[in-house]
């Protein structure tokens, strides 16, 4: 079993003071095993939680656990991280970067999928999902609702992508005034 030890400095710049992630260290029997150097770039406010910050769960859904850390974050708390996947070959934790622009995401870990929701300004909505296939994350749908700069008052579309037979399929679609709510929350859509 693996102890993770995450070190963090406080890091100021002018007014803003916030914490780095210096290191993150794997120990197996107290012992040190695998140190990892984050980007430089890793900084997030005192109020996060490190459990919001630093997460270990299996997000590749291969029964080890991996790591992710909070690589951004905007003032709408939306987040996007960086990876490291358990390798069993290795026994270590390897940098992968495909699901680093995923936003705000969440992983199942019965259906096997990575989904994502987030929102542009007031006109623009978006949310997608990933499975892993061949140790890699595939896109299997994704939605992004967009509104005129009237808001929901002008046409509204809906460009939806989704893998059919194995292929990305892209159509857009010219919604509703009553179908456009659906689409408006994390849940919306959901196929």
């Amino acid at each position: 079993m693996f102890l993770i030890d995450v070190d963090s400095t406080t890091w100021e710049s002018g007014k803003c003071c916030a914490r780095r992630v210096a290191a993150i260290r794997v120990f197996v029997d107290n012992s040190l095993v695998q140190e990892i150097a984050p980007p430089d770039e890793c900084l997030f406010e005192e109020r996060w939680q490190q459990d919001q910050v630093f997460v270990v769960e299996d997000v590749n859904f291969d029964g080890h656990v991996d790591l992710r850390l909070l690589s951004w974050y905007s003032i709408s708390d939306y987040t996007t991280f960086w990876y490291w996947l358990f390798d069993p070959r290795t026994e270590r934790f390897v940098r992968d970067t495909a699901m680093d622009k995923i936003m705000n995401p969440s992983f199942d870990p019965l259906k096997k999928e990575v989904r994502s929701w987030w929102r542009i300004g007031f006109n623009e909505f978006g949310r997608s999902r990933h499975t892993w296939e061949k140790e890699r994350s595939v896109l299997q749908w994704s939605e992004v609702m967009t509104t005129g700069f009237d808001g929901f008052d002008g046409p509204v579309y809906l460009d939806r992508t989704q893998r059919i037979n194995g292929e990305l399929v892209r159509k857009e679609i010219l919604l509703k005034p009553e179908e456009i709510e659906r689409y408006l929350t994390p849940s919306a859509g959901d196929h």
